[in-house]
């Protein structure tokens, strides 16, 4: 028997956000909904075992004590309050010096990336999303990014500068917890080098160890990016790369799936994540 969106979406794939998309298979997306070509990926990380090699379709970066390791499973889907709490296979962020880094990257290398936000050159929509928690909420002492960036964002200080404030060093689109803000998560749009972050604030309030699914949809023909928190859009986060935003929204290059956490403490960081996804229609 098949599974539906529907049946695993209190963890799993969002209904709302992937209805276009025929479910993965294997781990992989092949095909929208209607049988056009499309391509991408599901990772529960049940086999990640931490390496960045080609057999696990990883780069992986840990800087200090950064690290990003294969957490036990935990899931407990008893009540409410567990569900929110435990996951199946878990890529586990720990950062546990001042400065540290650590980030995971689809692909196996420094520079690889796939997915592109240009419908010109035969790139349809794109959908993301991801489950992840945060175990302890502290100002100033965490930060993370969650998202798309340009290929060569994956290495050290693409996402954070070394004071861990975002680099801006690459195009990046996705979700951003900041290191001065203790549970505010931001939308975030923006090319390298450019000024204007077409992202708005707090689209969603991190609980200390609650996980949460954030996703987004860009759409092709509009060229808008529509939100998710939780399977839900949030109508008012939309971000649309219009003519008047030209040079801010990344549509000229090729990007990349990302996690990236930092910390500004002695203090041990966790980030977990549940499992991610991202696919793109082609040829439309």
């Amino acid at each position: 028997m098949n599974l539906t969106f529907e049946e695993l979406d209190w963890r799993g794939l969002s209904p709302d956000l992937w209805g276009r998309f025929a479910p993965p298979a294997g781990g992989r997306f092949q095909s929208t909904a209607s049988g056009n070509p499309a391509f991408g990926f599901f990772d529960d990380f049940l086999d990640f075992d931490g390496r960045s090699d080609l057999s696990q379709g990883y780069y992986i970066l840990g800087t200090g004590d950064g690290s990003v390791l294969r957490s036990d499973t935990n899931l407990d889907s008893s009540s409410a309050a567990q569900k929110l709490a435990t996951g199946l296979g878990i890529a586990e962020f720990l950062a546990t010096t001042d400065n540290d880094e650590a980030l995971l990257a689809w692909g196996n290398s420094a520079s690889g990336a796939d997915f592109k936000l240009d419908h010109s050159i035969g790139f349809g929509d794109l959908v993301f999303e991801c489950r992840f928690l945060s175990d302890i909420l502290l100002t100033a002492d965490w930060a993370w990014f969650i998202g798309l960036i340009e290929a060569g964002g994956q290495a050290t200080a693409q996402c954070f500068d070394v004071n861990q404030d975002p680099a801006g060093t690459d195009d990046q689109l996705g979700f951003i917890k900041l290191m001065a803000d203790t549970t505010g998560v931001d939308t975030y749009c923006i090319t390298q080098g450019g000024a204007n972050n077409l992202g708005t604030v707090d689209i969603h309030t991190n609980v200390a160890s609650q996980y949460v699914k954030l996703g987004f949809r860009w759409e092709s023909l509009t060229n808008i990016v529509y939100c998710y928190v939780n399977g839900v859009e949030q109508a008012s986060f939309r971000i649309k790369g219009s003519a008047a935003d030209a040079g801010d929204f990344p549509d000229d290059t090729f990007m990349t799936p990302i996690v990236c956490v930092v910390t500004d403490q002695a203090t041990d960081m966790t980030g977990k994540l549940d499992w991610w996804a991202c696919a793109q229609a082609v040829g439309q």
